[in-house]
């Protein structure tokens, strides 16, 4: 035993060693994948290497210990000639494979749940068009009033530029409706904003300068809702509390649409003009003059503000933003599925190794009395076919209670499906029989008289 402990122990340090390399040299890697920064040299500390050494002691025993005791109670005699046999159908063997299938079937399953959901984000309508357009701001102690009013008349001019509109990110306030009070989302925009964004109104009109910016008000879908109008329009809000609250008219109401993730659920909103927007900006631009436009909004935003830099973003990609970590994290799991798979492979291959080997008396004697080359193939796959089946039922219940429950993150988000376990059950099948295969074509094809011959 102690033999074969040391031999376990020699493979285990070099792979140990070879590991230590692989890690350093993919460690940038997978900080690009992770968003992370970390720097091996930086952690490497007496802790670690405590860690590493009880981890690669456990390694070697778990390793080392079961086919220690296994080979060491073979009979020299019948392995000579090739007569050893294992016994129990190898069980220990057959379930550290049905063990590392589950776990690549589970990933595999939540790698698509997890693609699923990302390209539903992705193309989910937002009741707005982000595309084309550019959002900026005026900063610093500036006259807002005649900063914007330069910016919004010279924007107009320029071919590449369809809309302009200003306004803010909004913000969390009171307000009490139909004799309710309740949460909402308050936003100053202009009369440019709706056509800006390409939101549909339901009903009424939109605001209109300087007409409304006094009491008139827009409102979404929600805010409908919450109220319990039949007929908001022309009705009375008010905002915040007290003497501090202010009266609006609803003149119109809007769609809903996602001013948040989709994490959140779309909450009652409230649009309002005042007598000059904030600094926030939107343009629209045409899709086939980006250029144009870019070049256009820094020469007139240096014009306005001399001393100012223009810090834009594309709205569709600070939408994008919102899911990085998701999409990191995406990238990570689908790293985490394609490394598991070889690793069952690699397992997998083995076992259908040694398993054919035993059985080389059986397909000998079996070509003898006809049996063809892919008939044993099916009988040499299928004890595979069922391990693999069995890690199947045993992933597939973990990888929909897991996996709902992430999504549970989202308030907008797709329903797991059964066509996602039957993809991920019949890759797992076909990657299986590939590898099982090889082993399994080689045995079949072998001369049964070479099969036969030695005793």
């Amino acid at each position: 035993v102690l033999q074969f402990l040391n031999e376990s122990a020699i493979l285990c340090i070099a792979a140990f060693l070879l590991s230590l390399v692989l890690m350093n040299s993919l460690l940038p890697l997978f900080n690009s994948l992770a968003g992370k920064h970390i720097i091996f040299t930086e952690i490497a500390d007496a802790t670690l290497l405590g860690y590493f050494i009880m981890l690669l002691a456990a390694i070697i025993l778990l390793a080392g210990l079961y086919p220690a005791y296994i080979l060491s109670n073979f009979k020299p005699s019948e392995v000579l000639y090739n007569k050893q046999k294992l016994s129990g159908r190898n069980i220990f063997g057959r379930s550290l494979v049905v063990i590392q299938f589950s776990l690549s079937v589970f990933l595999l399953i939540a790698t698509i749940v997890y693609y699923s959901q990302m390209g539903y984000i992705r193309t989910k309508d937002l009741g707005y068009n982000p595309n084309q357009i550019i959002r900026t701001a005026v900063y610093g102690n500036v006259d807002y009033k005649a900063v914007t009013g330069v910016l919004k008349n010279e924007l107009a001019k320029e071919p590449s530029i369809k809309t302009v509109s200003f306004g803010d990110d909004g913000y969390i306030e009171n307000s009490y409706a139909n004799e309710r009070s309740f949460k909402s989302q308050f936003k100053n925009i202009d009369e440019n904003f709706l056509p800006t964004m390409e939101i549909p109104l339901r009903s009424g009109r939109n605001l209109s300068f300087p007409a409304d910016t006094k009491d008139g008000a827009i409102v979404n879908e929600a805010f409908v809702k919450s109220s319990g109008m039949h007929d908001p329009l022309g009705k009375r809000i008010s905002i915040g509390r007290g003497d501090d609250s202010t009266f609006k008219v609803i003149r119109g109401v809007v769609k809903d649409f996602h001013f948040g993730s989709l994490r959140e659920t779309i909450q009652p909103m409230v649009m309002y003009m005042n007598e000059f927007p904030d600094g926030g900006m939107w343009v629209k631009f045409e899709k086939t003059k980006q250029k144009e436009a870019l070049a256009a909004m820094e020469r007139i935003y240096k014009k306005a503000l001399p001393n100012a830099v223009n810090q834009y973003s594309y709205l569709d990609e600070l939408n994008a933003k919102q899911y990085l970590q998701e999409q990191r994290w995406q990238k990570v799991i689908s790293v985490a599925t394609l490394l598991s798979f070889i690793v069952c492979c690699l397992g997998l291959f083995g076992l259908a190794h040694l398993s054919t080997n035993q059985r080389v008396k059986e397909i000998g004697v079996r070509k003898v009395l006809g049996a063809s080359v892919s008939q044993l193939v099916i009988l040499l796959s299928g004890d595979f076919f069922k391990l693999v089946i069995v890690a199947f039922i045993i992933a597939a219940p973990i990888a929909w209670m897991a996996m709902n429950e992430w999504l549970q993150n989202y308030e907008y988000r797709i329903n797991i499906s059964w066509w996602m376990f039957v993809a991920a059950g019949v890759l797992a099948i076909l990657i299986a029989l590939l590898t099982v295969s090889f082993q399994a074509i080689k045995a079949a094809v072998v001369n049964p008289v070479r099969s036969l011959k030695t005793e």
